[in-house]
């Protein structure tokens, strides 16, 4: 081990390895420690260390602070330029380069004239101490740059993660991605000297050279080959007309940052064996940087102009983008790379202070160098996965700490370490000035940054946009943006020149379409989002209202693209509106112009003049009280924009399928159009396919975020018609989702369907909440809405018009079922009591007046819902064991469905089938639900209970009343009869055969009689022989043996059979599916 260490070292390493340790050795607390109190072999392997460490040249010192301070930002200057101008853009550049020279100067100074300090934070103890407070200094400083690094390896880290998506264009989970661009980071960094990190760096070098060439050159053959060529490109030499100090400062502080490089400086020189040959190295440097930088913004601006995008390879195509990210992915590494060495080399440095562990050439230091790194490489995975708002936190450690090491601090240490002599000498008078300055760029950017990105995190966790912990959500270079003053591509390292900052910078009054689609927008203009969108920027000079008025986003684009192109556009139909009512002759589309979202195709003809004239007709004529979504007016509004706008259009054929789907109303459509070529469930499917298709190219949180609310509820009303309950649900939490998400803040935006009548708005409110609290019962769903004072009031006046007045005694109905019934409901919430399910049964019964009169329409709904409220609460009673048989209240009565049943037979009597009709499929569900624990219940009595008495109607009446209804109403013969009749069979197989005859179907056959030929049943009957073979008549006895007629409560009531009662009803879709090849 002696003899090859001797060997390696020089003939005069003795005396140079002894005066370099006893200066290395030097820390904060002036420990010493001689090398002649080493024994032999630690002293060989003290001066194989220094030897080892001592090797780096100031070519090499250039190579590491390019790989250091250049990379992928370059590519971000242009956007610079296109705010500042090309003159002063190139001023920008050259000027602070030579800036970043003459800081970069300082520390090396500081390094010369202190050898012994071997990083950042041994230069700040020498400047600190000269205030009092070496100590603090240090400790602060080390902190300050321990974070930094680490982060900024975590960013290097996040970067690979974007660069590899791009590259592969895959679906695999970024964390795959982080996890190799971390292995990556990791094997990089096990080289600890920098002179072997130079050998990288020449690869780093090479590599953002090529990219930086290869965008230079692809924008400015797509700008060749464009219509009008160079000549057209719209760059300036002077800034953008009306630049505001903010945006020329923020672009300026882009330029800036692109020169960072005193961070790592001091430990770059710690391993030159001339150290005072740093500045041909710093020359070098910046002479580079400024070529680089300068020669990128310029021409890249010029072969693109203000519509240069951020970084500046994605106005170069698609192709390239992916090219350039993979040439640049040695420079994403080998940077990152270098940010962890330092790191490891300063916390392994402190650590093994006094040993010769440090130099890193024994077992043990290599274990311990390991570890260090391996820990640093997984500190910066966690972090880059795990925090939140991971960018903001990133800008706030570059405005707390870059400023410092790169402004603030080179300019105290001349104050405090370099200044010679009196400060009146015109010399120092200069230099003074000058560092004065660059020390109050360093607190600008210090308070300024800070500020704005604290502020974005509060607004991140207010717009709840802030992401989650190890997420496999796709990134790309254009969706990671920090929004705040540093208006960075947080995909390039943030000091990978030009520190990836403020590629566009945010403006104080956001243009029109920015403005409507609820997104920022940034400068210069044309915007980005206006540029990406291939829409008209521009700023209205009316004041606007302050605060969030509705919701952000894409389709709002297609109305103003359409807006914008109405007047060149051929209109390939004519709409027109009679004054008799909506009308219109076809809804054919204006096609917009091309852009990167995919074009929705209109069915030519679908929407029919009749066809509308017939839904809006029935709609407002038979459904508007207990529908209250749209007015005559606010609807002919819609159908006048529907050739132009595609929400229109969208909510007009989702109006068109629900009147179709929800009431089976069987219009008369376009004979020219449909009639022989399809039969009516496939006119009604293509009807929901359209406003389904139609509704995925729109955004349904643009503005006017109403009409998204209405579509949604449509197309949950029309997927409720067809049994589709997964899909009614998505489309029901989405309409509440918009509505809870504050979406109708914008009351202007609101009345753009209903302006007629803005007290409309509040029904909407109440007709979500009816309709939400009604699906969450029947499929114990959560809800989303909640009833506070805070929520619209509905008019409680007895001259209301009869269709609010029955609108409001709905409302009454569902109100009292809020969270706390449904928890109940749903077994959350175990505290339940008799009283307050006694409290609800009564609510309910005075929700409507017993002499209440309204039309039979109205009338429909509210005592169908009311009685199927009551059974539900019966239930939930059965469930938790309320149920009695000498009950303190009626509703707790085992029997009390059986007096449910007979207040809705009596109630349904007395209305039209027509007036039913009108509520479509949910009112034929509750009566399903109400004639299952009918069935339930008697399927507990003897036979004599469920015969009627004299001329009082008994069970069996008000069971075959109900399984009328059912089969007569369009939609419940062929989906809940077939359901409702297994469920007799099974439970109550008495009652089958008196049904079937009632209903005109053929009986089942008696006990030991042959099953009859299927041709001389009816359909549903000869269906179901498969199923039913086998099915007889039954006496009481065969449904309960033993029982006897006499006191009901003693003998005639089975109570092993409430076991069934108030289970959960089966989902209608999936057994429908089982049946529905039977009861076709």
């Amino acid at each position: 081990m002696a003899s090859s260490l001797n060997e390696t070292v020089p003939v005069d390493a003795t005396k140079t390895t002894k005066r370099v340790y006893e200066s290395n050795i030097l820390g904060p607390d002036g420990d010493k420690l001689a090398i002649e109190d080493m024994n032999g072999r630690e002293r060989q392997i003290e001066e194989h260390g220094i030897q080892k460490f001592n090797r780096l040249g100031w070519k090499r010192l250039t190579i590491v602070l390019i790989a250091e301070a250049v990379a992928l930002g370059t590519l971000s200057i242009p956007s610079t330029f296109a705010t500042l101008g090309m003159v002063a853009g190139v001023i920008t550049c050259i000027g602070v380069g030579f800036l970043a020279i003459y800081t970069s100067y300082i520390v090396g100074r500081v390094k010369v004239l202190n050898p012994h300090i071997t990083n950042f934070p041994d230069a700040a103890h020498l400047m600190f101490s000269k205030l009092g407070c070496g100590r603090f200094g240090y400790e602060l400083v080390t902190v300050m740059l321990g974070l930094l690094l680490v982060f900024l390896g975590a960013s290097h880290c996040l970067t690979g993660t974007i660069a590899f998506e791009t590259i592969t264009e895959s679906n695999t989970c970024s964390i795959v991605f982080a996890v190799v661009s971390a292995i990556i980071l990791f094997l990089l960094a096990i080289p600890p000297s920098f002179t072997e990190v130079a050998i990288l760096g020449y690869v780093d070098f090479a590599s953002i050279l090529i990219a930086v060439g290869i965008t230079i050159i692809g924008t400015g053959v797509e700008s060749t080959n464009s219509s009008h060529g160079l000549s057209n490109v719209n760059w300036s030499a002077w800034p953008k007309p009306g630049i505001t100090f903010s945006e020329g400062f923020i672009a300026c502080t882009n330029i800036v940052f692109a020169y960072t490089i005193t961070l790592c400086q001091i430990s770059f020189m710690d391993e030159m064996h001339t150290p005072s040959d740093y500045m041909k190295s710093i020359w070098s440097l910046g002479f580079i940087e400024i070529t680089v930088y300068t020669l990128t913004g310029a021409l890249v601006y010029a072969f693109v102009g203000q519509d240069v995008k951020s970084p500046a390879l994605l106005s170069a195509g698609h192709f390239l983008s992916r090219l350039v990210f993979g040439i640049a992915l040695p420079v994403i590494f080998i940077s990152g790379s270098i940010n962890i060495v330092v790191f490891g080399r300063m916390v392994h440095g402190r650590i093994f202070k006094n040993s010769y562990i440090r130099f890193i050439n024994t077992p043990v230091g290599w274990i311990t160098w390991l570890v260090t790194i391996l820990v640093t490489v997984i500190v910066a995975f966690i972090i880059a996965e795990v925090i939140p708002f991971f960018n903001d936190l990133l800008s706030i450690m570059s405005a707390l700490f870059v400023s410092g090491f790169t402004f603030y601090f080179p300019a105290m240490m001349w104050f405090l370490l370099l200044r010679e002599g009196p400060i009146t000498t015109p010399k120092n008078i200069a230099l003074a000035i000058l560092n004065a300055f660059i020390f109050v760029i360093g607190i600008l950017i210090l308070v300024a940054g800070t500020y704005t990105s604290i502020q974005d995190i509060i607004d991140q966790y207010r717009a709840g946009t802030v992401s989650g912990v190890f997420s496999c959500k796709a990134f790309s270079p254009t969706s990671l943006r920090v929004p705040g003053l540093w208006q960075y591509d947080c995909h390039l390292p943030i000091f990978s020149a030009p520190l990836d900052l403020m590629s566009d910078s945010p403006v104080k009054q956001a243009c029109e379409a920015c403005r409507r689609r609820k997104v920022k927008c940034t400068s210069p203009r044309p915007c980005k989002q206006c540029r990406s969108a291939g829409l008209v920027c521009r700023t209205s000079i009316q004041q606007q209202r302050k605060g969030r008025q509705s919701q952000k986003t894409a389709n709002i684009l297609s109305e103003l693209r359409s807006k914008e192109n109405v007047q060149t556009l051929p209109r390939e139909t004519s709409i027109y509106s009679p004054s008799t009512g909506p009308r219109i002759e076809s809804v054919t589309p204006l096609s917009p112009p091309a852009s990167g979202r995919c074009q929705f195709s209109r069915t030519a003809g679908l929407l029919s003049s009749s066809l509308i004239n017939d839904c809006s007709g029935y709609f407002f004529s038979r459904m508007r009280g207990t529908v209250p979504i749209l007015q005559p007016c606010g609807f002919q509004k819609q159908i006048d924009l529907a050739g132009s706008s595609l929400h229109a259009y969208c909510l007009v054929t989702a109006f068109c399928a629900f009147v179709v789907t929800q009431t089976g109303f069987s219009v008369e459509y376009d004979s020219m159009n449909y009639s022989g070529k399809c039969s009516f469930e496939d006119f009604r499917g293509s009807l929901i396919t359209e406003a389904t298709e139609a509704r995925r190219h729109i955004d349904p949180v643009t503005d006017p975020v109403r009409q998204s609310i209405i579509i949604a509820f449509l197309l949950y009303g029309c997927h409720i018609g067809l049994g589709n309950q997964r899909n009614a649900y998505y489309y029901l939490r989405e309409a509440t989702t918009l509505y809870t998400a504050s979406a109708l803040d914008d009351q202007a935006s609101s009345r753009q369907v209903d302006d007629d009548d803005p007290s409309e708005e509040g029904k909407l409110f109440w007709l979500l909440v009816i309709s939400e609290r009604a699906h969450a019962i029947r499929r114990h769903r959560p809800i989303t809405l909640q009833v506070t004072s805070e929520s619209p009031q509905l008019e409680d006046d007895p001259n209301l018009p009869t269709s609010t007045a029955g609108f409001l005694c709905l409302v009454n109905l569902y109100r009292p079922f809020d969270e706390s019934f449904l928890g109940q409901w749903n077994g959350i919430n175990a505290s339940c009591s008799i009283e307050s399910l006694v409290q609800l049964q009564e609510r309910i019964q005075n929700a409507v007046p017993a002499d209440l009169d309204l039309p039979d329409i109205l009338m429909a709904d509210l005592r169908v819902s009311q009685q199927w409220l009551r059974i539900m609460i019966w239930q939930l009673s059965t469930t938790a064991g309320f149920l009695s048989t000498s009950p303190t209240h009626a509703c707790m009565d085992f029997r009390h469905p059986l007096q449910i049943a007979e207040d809705l037979c009596l109630a349904t009597w007395k209305l039209s089938k027509q007036s039913m009709e009108t509520h479509g499929i949910g009112l034929i569900e509750k009566l399903f639900e109400v004639a299952c624990t009918l069935v339930d219940v008697m399927a507990c009595l003897s036979v004599a209970g469920l015969r009627s008495s004299g001329f009082k109607l008994g069970p069996q009446d008000y069971l075959k009343h109900l399984c009328t209804l059912i089969h007569d109403l369009p939609g419940g013969r062929r989906r809940y009869l077939p359901l409702l009749l297994t469920k007799i069979r099974q439970s109550l197989s008495s009652m089958i055969a008196p049904i079937t005859i009632h209903l005109n179907l053929q009986p089942y056959p008696p006990a030991g009689s042959s099953v009859p030929d299927r041709d001389t049943l009816s359909p549903i009957v000869s269906s179901q022989i498969s199923l039913q073979e086998g099915l007889t008549g039954s006496t009481s006895a065969d449904i309960h043996p033993g029982s006897t007629p006499g006191n009901w409560m003693d003998s005639n009531f089975n109570y092993a059979e409430m076991s069934r009662i108030g289970d959960k009803t089966p989902e209608i879709d999936e057994a429908f599916l089982q049946y529905s090849s039977y009861f076709s």
